[in-house]
């Protein structure tokens, strides 16, 4: 459990601290500070709980002028993020008991952790950006609730009432973008910047009632409720690039895109509302049909409501402003039924299938820009249509078993997924717009094994293998090209493996040293993903597989009296894989690579009471 979200505490005090500091290979320092506290106020009736945290993690990716290669801003990808929380529980009798809490979060981003491809070797941990702008992204949100829990006598009544109120903004480089959109050449002018302005505000209300019965040890246990959520996003973006006019009329006389905007702007988004309304009901029942077999059967029932409006405008020359509204509606049913056999507290065996889904929504208009590409693919009016919910019947068979006098547990699972109806952004390779549609299908089926062993009094060790197919069951024609082909895979390792030890010496009496490691690895993909089928419309013969991932992490360590004391090593063998590879345009030259964070040595403390 994470110490700083613990309950209230009615009886007893409690008390938390961490604190970290670690150097990473080539990068900043990171360090963290942390404490939480809580008790009771009026014992067994008032009690508190406060925590507080700040951690900030060092960068590793310089920002370079692209021109010259030196460095702007070394270790530009540096994060901080604040946390505070409060939460108190009071229990007026022994039947009810109320807590409210609060929770605020900002997390601040200097800049991406992407490299540019031309600058940058990641596999020789050289990791460089050559953004005009740092990539900054502020975004705090603050997160107020209620929990009652109500003992009626033979049922309990538990509502949770929250309110997510969240306020982001950024800025990104759009440098680059804008050139290769209005150029064709990604690599813009000497001095020429072009910043993007974005704003993001959630406000969304959530409401559950749940009804159950308080008896844990009767035949039939089951639960019913209610779900209501209103959630309202509004988002905005302003870009202004100068150069789309002044660089063009120093060579042709002529503006690129005609006049700009007033104040100089080549884009402005305002608003873009998008609000979602869903009222469910829910219910599930589990029943012991004979001693050891239950059979379980839910289901939930909503109705969803969204709705969406856009305006944004550019350069008269690149077409009219856009202004679009639209709504929808729609009623997913998720039902689930299971049956499982515990013929002892040791073995449980299980088998589920259920259905799972996601809401739909809708696409605003399009600007007159992407007016060709969207005729190409039979939406000649520029509004691509909304999107449906898309939907997965999950299947699986499992085991849970305790060996060795409870020495030895093992977790395995096999299972099978139907995805049906996939929602998936649409790219606009020549207008760099996107919208949301619903392409194909796609089948995952895999398994895991989860072991932990104690095996002796000192040493315990885990081990954990998945294995995972999942791939594409249905191709989607396009204009010149197939969108998606049968059999693409999505992109996901084939087998991953996790094992662990740990040794602590015990026979020291109370101050108990100890010795960890974990080894983690993800094998290749050896099969295409969409972008990289040459069948289909975008495809990217420059976009590499998913390679082979390895990370071994250490940790030695002293725990004494409540505290514990560590040196530890993430990536020690200091690894520089390229996870994945990305760019703006089809046609851009300029990549963006992504690695892991390089090999980091630090020191933590901690300290529970």
């Amino acid at each position: 459990m994470n110490r700083s979200t613990r309950i209230a505490g009615l009886h007893d005090y409690t008390a938390y601290a961490r604190s970290e500091a670690a150097d990473t290979d080539r990068g900043a320092p990171s360090y963290e500070l942390g404490a939480a506290v809580g008790g009771p106020i009026s014992d067994g009736t008032l009690g508190f709980r406060l925590s507080a945290s700040y951690r900030r993690d060092g960068g590793w990716v310089d920002r370079v002028n692209a021109d010259t290669g030196a460095i702007v801003t070394p270790n530009s990808n540096w994060q901080e993020t604040y946390v505070l929380r409060g939460a108190v529980a009071y229990a007026p009798n022994a039947s009810l008991t109320i807590t409210p809490s609060v929770y605020f979060q900002e997390l601040y981003l200097n800049d991406t952790s992407d490299s540019w491809s031309t600058l940058s070797n990641v596999f020789d941990g050289i990791f460089r950006n050559g953004n005009r702008l740092n990539n900054t992204s502020s975004d705090p949100f603050i997160l107020p609730a209620v929990k009652a829990d109500w003992n009626l006598g033979s049922v309990r009544l538990v509502t949770n009432t929250a309110y997510l109120s969240r306020d982001q903004h950024a800025r990104t480089d759009y440098t680059s973008f804008d050139n290769i959109i209005y150029t064709g050449n990604p690599y813009a002018p000497a001095g020429s910047v072009a910043p993007g302005d974005f704003t993001d505000v959630q406000n969304n209300f959530v409401q559950e009632v749940r009804l159950q019965p308080t008896a844990a040890d009767s035949k039939l246990n089951w639960v019913t409720g209610l779900f209501y959520g209103h959630q309202r996003e509004n988002t905005t973006q302003i870009d202004y690039d100068p150069n789309l006019r002044n660089n063009v009329i120093a060579e042709t006389g002529q503006d690129l895109v005609g006049p700009l905007l007033p104040g100089g702007f080549s884009y402005r988004q305002s608003p873009f509302q998008a609000t979602d309304i869903q009222y469910a009901l829910f219910g599930q029942a589990d029943y012991e049909v004979v001693s050891g077999l239950k059979l379980t059967a839910g289901l939930r029932v909503a109705r969803v409501d969204f709705q969406g409006k856009a305006f944004y405008e550019y350069p008269a020359a690149l077409g009219p402003p856009v202004n679009s509204n639209s709504s929808s509606s729609e009623t997913p049913v998720t039902p689930r039924v299971g049956l499982s056999y515990q013929p002892d507290h040791d073995n449980l065996f299980y088998a589920t299938a259920s259905k799972g889904y996601r809401i739909g929504g809708i696409n605003t208009q399009l600007p007159a820009i992407c007016g060709a590409e969207l005729s190409a693919l039979g939406y000649p009016n520029g509004s691509p249509p909304r999107y449906a919910s898309d939907h997965v019947w999950s299947y699986e068979l499992g085991t849970k078993n305790t060996l060795w006098e409870k020495r030895l547990q093992i977790d395995a699972s096999i299972y099978w997924i139907d995805w049906d109806n996939i929602q998936q952004n649409f790219y606009l390779p020549a207008c760099g717009f996107e919208f949301t549609a619903n392409l194909g299908k796609a089948v995952s089926k895999g398994g895991d094994i989860d072991m932990h062993a104690r095996l002796t009094d000192d040493l315990t060790a885990g081990l954990t293998l998945g294995y995972s197919d999942a791939a594409y069951t249905e191709t989607i024609p396009g204009a010149s090209a197939n969108v998606i082909s049968a059999g693409d895979h999505l992109p996901a390792p084939p087998w991953t493996i996790a094992a662990s030890a740990e040794y602590v010496f015990s026979e020291m009496g109370q101050r108990k040293p100890y010795l960890r490691l974990d080894y983690q690895e993800s094998t290749a993909q050896r099969s295409p993903t969409q972008v990289q089928d040459a069948a289909n419309v975008i495809y990217d013969p420059n976009i590499p597989l998913q390679p082979t991932t390895r990370s071994l992490a250490g940790r030695a360590g002293l725990r004494f009296n409540g505290f514990d004391i560590s040196l530890f090593g993430n990536n020690l063998t200091n690894s520089h894989p390229l996870l994945y590879r990305s760019h703006d345009l089809v046609s851009s030259p300029l990549y963006f690579d992504y690695s892991v964070r390089p090999r980091t040595i630090g020191v933590t403390a901690t300290y529970h009471y």
